[in-house]
């Protein structure tokens, strides 16, 4: 993984995320046990003592949580793709607790050693903190990992939006959307089995997501085994990022060939649709709220993807987003068709879109 790619700052946003939100917790709590002291002492609340050890927690808890939030993010996550909701919050709630517990305790120890004041008590001695470190942590990290496997069930940065209430109401924004649909589905799904065929549809998203955060793609929707992505309107036409997606994720199913060879006796292959256009966004949905995009250009891309077939095509576009991106050689376009739509007097051109294989 680059260190620069779109991935690897994804994944360290998230370090991030939980490295500074740990360390704010831990200030908090250092705030009210330095309260509750003060008020027990009668000493004064704010003086030298008490900023020198919020400056000492934010450094220390910073400092550890930075390596346990790289274990988690860059390790554990992907271990724990296939348990349950719940138990991976709790596993993992767990693990970090019981973690930074040893730490406590070890830390203590050597510097009970390093003082001289190690004694027959200190076991006795250290039992109550740690037992109040447990219920005090183990709600941080409870909430911590809760919002971080939200956030990858429901979407890298959806949460964050219903949060901050972006979509509370409607808005008008122009997006480009990609229809990624697996090729021969049914005749696939009949020959191995229904169960065999969810567990291929799985590995499939999984495999591919990747690729849509190195192209800077959001994950829309999954609608059976099709996955409908979606880019605003710059972010996609950088670098090509709509149509990269696309060969990214040819290029990572053709690397993981053997394992579903192996597995599946077959390579999934795929076909998409790609058109942009202007959509109404917002939350909809009373028991069950979801953030939903509104316009032609969905049922357009979902008509050019269907086309696929019809011209034995992998990728086809439309004129309108072919012609805000500058393809160089790096790929290779040609009129096919288009499609006429109703309400729409001038119809949609469309170009299928090739690697260029001089360059591959």
């Amino acid at each position: 993984m680059k260190f620069n790619s779109p991935k690897f700052k994804s994944k360290f946003k998230r370090v991030l995320f939980l490295s500074i939100g740990w360390a704010i917790a831990a200030e908090y709590i250092a705030i009210i046990q330095f309260a509750a002291y003060s008020i027990k002492t009668g000493t004064r609340f704010l003086n030298e003592n008490f900023m020198a050890v919020l400056v000492l927690t934010f450094v220390e808890v910073f400092s550890a949580g930075l390596v346990l939030a790289i274990f988690e993010v860059f390790y554990f996550t992907d271990r724990f793709k296939n348990r349950s909701f719940g138990s991976a919050v709790l596993i993992k709630s767990f693990f970090y607790t019981t973690v930074l517990i040893l730490l406590v305790f070890i830390i203590a120890f050597v510097e009970s050693v390093i003082n001289e004041s190690f004694s027959s008590d200190f076991f006795n001695n250290i039992a109550p903190a740690l037992l109040l470190f447990l219920f005090t942590w183990c709600p941080v990290f409870l909430i911590s990992i809760f919002m971080l496997q939200v956030s990858d069930k429901y979407g890298q940065g959806v949460l964050l939006k219903f949060i901050l209430g972006k979509y509370n109401t409607p808005k008008e924004e122009v997006r480009i959307f990609m229809f990624l649909d697996l090729k021969s589905s049914t005749s696939i799904a009949e020959a191995l089995g229904n169960v065999k065929y969810y567990e291929l549809l799985n590995d499939f998203f999984y495999d591919v997501t990747d690729a849509i955060i190195e192209s800077k793609g959001e994950i829309y929707q999954y609608v059976g085994d099709e996955i409908v992505l979606s880019w605003n309107i710059d972010s996609g036409i950088l670098d090509n990022n709509c149509l990269n997606c696309f060969f990214n994720i040819r290029d990572t199913i053709k690397k993981h060939s053997v394992k579903y060879e192996t597995k599946y006796g077959l390579v999934p292959s795929f076909k998409a649709g790609v058109h942009y256009g202007e959509v109404t966004v917002g939350e909809i949905g009373v028991l069950k709220r979801e953030i939903v995009f509104s316009g032609d250009v969905l049922n357009t891309t979902a008509r050019i993807q269907e086309l696929c077939n019809k011209y034995n095509e992998k990728l086809i576009v439309s004129k309108d987003i072919l012609d805000k991106m500058n393809l160089q050689n790096e790929f290779i376009s040609k009129e096919i068709g288009q499609i006429s739509l109703r309400g729409r007097a001038v119809p949609v051109i469309l170009y299928s879109v090739r690697k260029n294989s001089n360059l591959i």
